[in-house]
């Protein structure tokens, strides 16, 4: 811990910036101008003279340049060790700040809310930054933690401050990708980051902080990785952008006003194992339409989690066996309606360690299997992917990544991602709609239903892709005889055609064989018996009562009820 000196005397004034003085040890630090406020381009000396005494400047002292919004750069000379708690909070102008490498101590809040500063480097000698130092700093785009710091990194250019012996990252900003190792994101590490719009943060966090990302109001989307088991108070408050929200299995605790004052939140997904919902954790959410909560018993609350929510207007979706016990417990009974969940709100990932995907490739001359499977995570930009090789070989063929029911498409060779999939959308929505080279370039859905593989139900569409010549219209190229090509997905394996091609099109030599996962084999020819038996273009299902569905004893949907012979209904075998 380090200490501000103790001045002997009032502060007084050389050249025009203030100092204290000590007498006895001939040091001097730098403190506020008050009433006046320092501005403009300021020099630090290393030393300053008064009355026939040389003192060194050995620190900025606390609150010293306490908004001085017209400040605009601080040259720090070699002989100062600390800046002092709020040193430069409020400094708005502020555009370049320069340490050396005596630095030792940067106080708590020292740099707050210095948005105009751009880039920061810590330097090697740096052994204390104290709580929120940098925090405010929304202009910032680069950070770097000079090598051979002993106790902070800035490892793989990861554009953060990590305190390398607990891999906890304190300090992030916009251009920040979260590295694999780090374990812990700090209070506040994130917190009023405007200008963040994605962050990826890694499998190896096990724990998030309090406001760690509160007020990142441009974030579209943030993952909760599996190993967090409580989502702090006011995490992710105030994040505005944010559309959806699904909290891993694993979760039990979600703290007061965690994802609060999200305005535009539509969905949250809440798992079995969350036991306790705080105070106030989805107040304000004013949009939300679903919450899908997989708790059997009722979670316990404090306060209402829901205030300002309008929850008379969201359908909360539980398992169907404990309808009715959220029925009797506020807040949850005053929602505009309670359903059971069925299988189809159970998402199945495409992206899942140890899946082996298998296609047959024939051109007409050499025939063979080519084998695809997940290797890993890879940061591109400041998003993680999964790497999809070659099975044999360990070639990189593409990188994708998952975020809600969508998944994305990097290749190699690109410098911008493609939405590949979309299995959260119904019949008759539009996925891509785009120009290229004058003509429009429409995907959209055809059908959706389901399939029962392994005895768990699988959506799957049927999508339809046209390209409309330059000069006609949408309307009058689908009400004529033109042609598309077509593809069919399936909700956790992709499409039928090849991993990254979701379109079957012409000369494409490639097609599904099966996929493996767990064990488990999903055979091209079994998913196609069943589509052929299921699939019909027609409305998409919302919610299903399962009760109600047959199926033959290969797991075929029936349309109705047979004469006679044996079928499954509601999980049982019925004879006729």
């Amino acid at each position: 811990m380090y200490l501000p000196m103790l001045a002997s005397a009032d502060a007084v004034e050389i050249n025009g910036i203030y100092y204290n003085l000590t007498e006895d040890t001939k040091v001097a630090e730098v403190t506020s101008s008050k009433p006046n406020k320092y501005k403009g381009k300021i020099k630090i000396p290393e030393s300053v003279e008064y009355e026939g005494i040389t003192y060194t400047v050995t620190a900025i002292g606390a609150y010293a340049f306490y908004i001085c919004s017209d400040l605009t750069s601080i040259i720090i000379p070699q002989s100062v060790t600390s800046i002092y708690e709020h040193a430069f909070n409020g400094c708005k102008g502020l555009v370049s700040v320069t340490f050396t490498n005596s630095l030792a101590y940067i106080g708590r809040y020292a740099f707050l809310n210095c948005s105009s500063l751009t880039s920061l480097t810590i330097p090697n000698s740096v052994t204390e930054i104290g709580e929120a130092a940098f925090e405010g700093c929304t202009g910032l785009q680069s950070i770097v933690v000079e090598n051979g710091n002993s106790v902070y990194d800035s490892r793989e250019k990861c554009n953060a401050i990590i305190k390398t012996c607990d891999n906890e990252l304190i300090t992030g900003c916009m251009s920040t990708t979260i590295p694999n190792g780090v374990t812990a994101i700090s209070s506040r590490a994130f917190y009023n980051c405007y200008n963040l719009s994605h962050i990826t943060i890694p499998n190896s966090v096990t724990s998030i902080g309090k406001t760690a990302f509160y007020g990142c109001k441009s974030l579209l989307s943030a993952n909760i990785p599996d190993k967090v088991t409580t989502i702090e108070e006011e995490t992710f408050g105030a994040c505005e952008a944010l559309r959806s929200v699904y909290i891993p299995e694993g979760v039990t605790t979600i703290g007061a006003g965690a994802f609060s004052s999200c305005w535009h939140l539509t969905s949250v997904t809440i798992p079995s194992s969350v036991t306790f919902i705080d105070s106030w954790a989805f107040s304000g959410c004013e949009k939300l339409k679903d919450v899908y909560c997989y708790a059997e018993e009722v979670p316990n609350i404090r306060d209402n989690p829901f205030l300002n929510t309008n929850i008379e207007n969201v359908i909360l979706h539980v398992p169907a066996a404990s309808v009715s016990a959220y029925k009797i417990v506020r807040p949850w009974k005053t929602f505009k309606e309670i359903v059971g969940l069925t299988d189809l709100d159970e998402y199945h990932p495409l992206l899942e360690e140890g899946k082996v995907w298998e296609y047959g490739y024939n051109n007409g001359v050499n025939p063979y299997m080519k084998r695809l499977t997940i290797g890993g995570d890879t940061i591109i930009g400041n998003q993680t992917y999964k790497k999809i090789v070659n099975y044999r070989y360990e070639t990189f063929e593409m990188a994708l990544r998952e975020e809600g029911r969508k998944v994305y498409c990097y290749y190699p060779n690109q410098n911008s991602e493609t939405l590949l999939y979309d299995f959260g959308k119904n019949a008759g929505d539009i996925i891509n709609k785009e120009i290229k080279n004058g003509a429009t370039w429409i995907r959209k859905v055809i059908s959706v239903d389901t399939i029962m593989l392994k005895a768990k139900l699988f959506r799957c569409m049927t999508v339809h892709e046209y390209c409309i010549p330059e000069g006609m219209s949408e309307d009058e190229y689908l009400g004529g005889n033109y042609g598309y090509n077509s593809g069919i997905w399936v909700e956790g394996i992709g499409s039928l055609s090849y991993l990254d091609t979701p379109i079957d099109y012409p000369g494409n030599y490639y097609s599904f064989h099966q996929y493996r996962l767990d064990g488990m084999t999903f055979k091209q020819k079994d998913i196609l018996e069943l589509i052929a038996n299921d699939i019909q273009p027609k409305k998409a299902v919302n919610r299903v009562n399962h009760n109600d569905i047959i199926y033959d004893l290969q797991g075929r949907r029936l349309q109705g009820e047979p004469h006679k012979g044996l079928y499954i209904q509601n999980g049982k075998k019925i004879l006729k």
